[in-house]
């Protein structure tokens, strides 16, 4: 019901308008030739306040009250002249134009908000697929250790398989799986419009005999992306017309070329499949249940690696965040600027920025610089609010932005002696300096460059 209280709020406003127009001004019915109106009280309130209909209807009983009052207590002479209807058709235009702007601007923040939500929603399944890697990887550690030559190979496969590169992916999954399950030579095969090619070879000669292309449904690795599971050659040898689709009792033998063991690789557990791990040579014997267990559940890891990987290419592809410290990206952060400085300057409503400078960070090492600036952006994430907009900034010794939507300049400052209060924290001072630069807009500022160089300039003067 309260969705609709101002069907009551707006009647108890004019009422006491009335009464007031009577008890200070009777020789002025309706505030005739008062301005500014007191009855833009109530259109702009309920107008900016609950929107388009609230609006409208304020401002027609203001037309309506307007009208009606100057009939009976005015000189309705006034009547006969067209210019006296402009007012009372002000009040209805100017009571919808600023509820439909209030509810566009409503509109907008709602679907931004559930961008932001959704790409919460991302980050929480990342970390819980982390938090799953490392647990299989501790698992792999306990009882796989014996598939490998050595503890470090197992490790720095796990580490490998960990890339977000679609292009590291697949040549980490082949050794590692290849290493793991103790394979001679192995391959994958990608998935194409015809069939399945091979890409990626492990241990292959030159004078190969192995098929490097298998149509869908051919063979074991085209059985193993049909059937959606390991297919090994015992299925393929003897009296078994599932695996190859013979008669019932017919023997299937595999023919020259033909691999041992194959199993797909799917784009995230539930996802589509896109490759096929095979091993080409491995010793008949280790053909067994643990080994195809072992296989099966790999092939579970490597499509959670390649679903994440694909997800990372997409959020890319979409510019929405900077994966490598989970904040948003400089274009998303030029979009939402314009935004903000577009509402700011039509409602003159606060907006503030700041930009982070570490002086000297592109002298640091790659390895070095990229954890350095995962702990700022870290310490920039826990100090703002959930709505600031916290973004990459594509200057060397700037790497972030942030921008601050309805807060004040008290309030955005706050924040700022927040952030540097947090790094101050982590004692690096011997290590990095961090500098912040505010720009705040004003009814002065015409355009985005001037907040740009406003906090420039308090860089430049910054301690």
């Amino acid at each position: 019901m309260k969705k609709y209280s101002y069907l009551y709020e707006i009647p108890i406003l004019y009422l006491v308008l009335f009464g007031v127009n009577q008890f200070f001004f009777p020789e002025r019915p309706a505030f005739l030739d008062i301005s500014p109106h007191p009855y833009w009280l109530g259109i702009m309130m309920f107008g900016f306040r609950y929107g388009t209909l609230a609006g409208g209807i304020s401002g027609l009983v203001a037309a309506a009250l307007y009208l009606v009052i100057n009939w009976f207590y005015g000189d309705r002479f006034r009547f006969e002249d067209a210019s006296f209807y402009v007012q009372p058709a002000f009040f209805f235009l100017v009571g919808t134009a600023i509820g439909q702007g209030v509810n566009r601007y409503h509109q907008l923040i709602s679907k931004l908000h559930s961008q932001v939500n959704q790409q919460k929603a991302g980050i929480r399944d990342l970390n819980q697929e982390l938090a799953t890697q490392q647990l299989i990887n501790a698992e792999l550690e306990k009882k796989i250790v014996t598939k490998m030559t050595t503890l470090a190979t197992l490790y720095q496969g796990a580490q490998r398989m960990e890339s977000i590169n679609m292009d590291e992916i697949f040549p980490a999954i082949l050794d590692f799986f290849s290493k793991t399950i103790g394979a001679e030579k192995a391959a994958i095969y990608i998935k194409t419009d015809e069939g399945f090619k091979v890409q990626y070879r492990y241990q292959w000669d030159h004078d190969n005999q192995w098929s490097t292309f298998y149509e869908f449904n051919q063979g074991i690795v085209g059985n193993a992306a049909f059937k959606q599971k390991i297919i090994t050659i015992r299925d393929f040898i003897g009296p078994n017309p599932s695996a190859a689709g013979g008669k019932e009792g017919a023997p299937h033998i595999t023919p020259a070329g033909e691999c041992l063991v194959a199993g797909p690789i799917k784009k995230g557990e539930k996802g589509e499949i896109i490759a096929v791990f095979a091993v080409q040579g491995m010793p008949l014997l280790n053909i067994n249940s643990a080994t195809i267990n072992l296989l099966s559940f790999l092939l579970n890891w490597a499509a959670r690696a390649v679903g994440r990987a694909c997800y990372f290419d997409e959020l890319k592809a979409h510019e929405i965040l900077d994966p490598e410290y989970n904040v948003y990206s400089y274009s998303y952060f030029q979009s939402r600027l314009k935004q903000e400085f577009i509402r700011s300057n039509t409602y003159y409503l606060p907006l503030s920025i700041c930009l982070i400078k570490i002086p000297g960070i592109r002298d640091f090492k790659a390895d070095k610089r990229r954890k350095v600036l995962a702990a700022v952006s870290q310490v920039i994430k826990e100090s703002c609010r959930d709505i600031d907009v916290i973004a990459s900034f594509p200057e060397p010794e700037i790497p972030f932005a942030c921008l601050f939507s309805t807060l004040s300049e008290p309030q955005a400052l706050e924040i700022k002696n927040k952030i540097i209060a947090n790094f101050n924290k982590l004692k690096l001072d011997s290590l990095v300096s961090l500098k912040i630069g505010m720009g705040n807009f004003t009814p002065k500022v015409k355009n985005l460059a001037t907040l740009i160089d406003q906090a420039k300039e308090e860089l430049d003067h910054a301690a």
